[in-house]
């Protein structure tokens, strides 16, 4: 048993202060290695609690009393509480999506198939196909690099039959619900999965073509936010991720968050992402609370993430997109991308699957930082499968993305981060050792 003191600096501040409001609190138990056995044992034996166990962190997340949150704090194995906070996709501009009760969203869904269908191309509408060339994939395209050989997940609020049946989608991917829904009310993961990754669509009805950055990758759907607003626990998102690195995924999209601690080590996927920088490359979008300064989300701002802000297509930062520096004074975000109206597919029948054109036919266009991070995403994984077959010699890391983006970008701000990110920044550092 530890000292009393040690005990006390086990738990997070953030949740020290919701905890003297209530009289039970979701947390998140991060324990030694290989004690998390050990810490379910005594939590079900001694105060016959269940909870989600995520063996690959060493953590386990359950709801409990304050007093037993009191006990488990001295365990010697323990080494940090975390409180579980909600997490939800960003509000998703120009869609009229808000967080308000289910009924009344489901409501306005049914008011909106009512409504007469969009048959011609709006003009403020960026298909994939345009967006994509920004980050100049149509220029690795042509190189051979597509995205083969790369697995690229998006962890999200889709997993479905209807998302992995989509037509820029099927034959290619797979999902996984960590949570216990399997379909998607919302369609929010589709529309990032086609970005990132799907194949080539040519919608004769309204003569736009949707193309996803790397057309040829292998992509999952991993589900861990649920209901039509897309809302879930950090503890889902940690377990998706678990699932995620499990597949194999060489890069992992969040088009998701919630507000930042003050310290990120408060944050419980910060050990998290910490673990896993040099294996896998996390995407986060940094939320779409902007144009005001101090508006980072997590996990978007936690430093292994590239934290990804919106531009629109002139390559002019989205008044929505959050601004840095984060509360502890980082730099953030880290780059941008094309985030604004951005017509690609998106899984049948869900609720902003309508919210552009009213067909209801599996496209739409839609605004957000969400948009922007499966474009960078999608271009992590062109420019994973060139170090692995052009310089393999040399692992793409967290921490070599962030040098490259150094190298070959802007001075970077907490507007634009190092700029919209490109392939040529990529193309230029393997050109330079090979």
């Amino acid at each position: 048993m530890e000292g009393e003191e040690n005990a006390l600096g086990r738990l997070t501040r953030q949740l020290e202060n919701v905890m003297r409001g209530s009289v039970a609190t979701p947390v998140i138990i991060k324990t030694k290695h290989e004690f998390l056995p050990k810490l379910r044992n005594e939590l079900l034996l001694d105060f016959r609690l269940h909870g989600l166990s995520i063996p690959r962190f060493s953590m386990f997340a359950t709801v409990l009393p304050n007093e037993i949150i009191d006990e488990v704090k001295q365990l010697s194995f323990v080494e940090t509480v975390y409180l579980d906070r909600e997490v939800r996709i960003p509000e998703v501009r120009g869609a009229g999506v808000t967080f308000e009760p289910i009924k009344r969203l489901l409501l306005r869904l049914a008011e909106v198939r009512a409504r007469k269908a969009v048959t011609v191309r709006k003009p403020e509408w960026v298909p994939t196909s345009e967006s994509r060339k920004l980050l100049e994939a149509d220029r690795a395209g042509v190189e051979g690099y597509e995205g083969q050989g790369i697995k690229i997940a998006i962890v999200d609020t889709d997993s479905s039959p209807r998302y992995q049946s989509h037509v820029q989608l099927r034959g290619r991917v797979t999902g996984h619900t960590t949570i216990e829904e399997v379909s998607d009310k919302n369609g929010h993961g589709g529309h990032c999965s086609t970005t990132a990754f799907g194949g080539e669509f040519i919608s004769r009805l309204l003569g736009l073509k949707a193309w996803g950055v790397a057309p040829k990758a292998t992509g999952i759907g991993v589900k861990v936010l649920r209901g039509a607003v897309g809302m879930g626990n950090t503890s889902d998102v940690i377990k998706g991720v678990e699932y995620a690195v499990q597949w194999g995924a060489q890069v992992i999209n969040l088009s998701l968050g919630g507000p930042p601690t003050r310290d990120p080590a408060e944050d419980p996927m910060f050990p998290v992402f910490q673990e896993i920088k040099d294996n896998v490359i996390t995407c986060a979008a940094i939320g779409n609370e902007g144009p005001d300064g101090g508006t980072t989300s997590a996990p978007g701002s936690l430093p292994d993430v590239l934290a990804v802000g919106a531009v629109d297509k002139n390559g002019i930062v989205a008044e929505f997109s959050s601004r840095g520096p984060t509360p502890d004074n980082r730099i953030k975000p880290d780059v941008v991308a094309p985030g604004v109206n951005i017509w690609s597919g998106i899984t049948m029948d869900t609720y902003l699957d309508y919210v552009s054109d009213f067909l209801g036919n599996g496209f739409t266009s839609i605004s957000g930082t969400s948009m922007a991070t499966p474009h960078v995403s999608g271009l992590i994984g062109l420019a994973a499968q060139l170090f692995k077959g052009e310089l393999p010699e040399v692992k793409l890391t967290t921490d070599l993305v962030f040098r490259i983006c150094q190298r070959y970008g802007q001075a970077k701000d907490n507007t634009y981060g190092w700029g919209q990110i490109k392939w040529s920044w990529f193309k230029s550092y393997v050109e330079e050792r090979v």
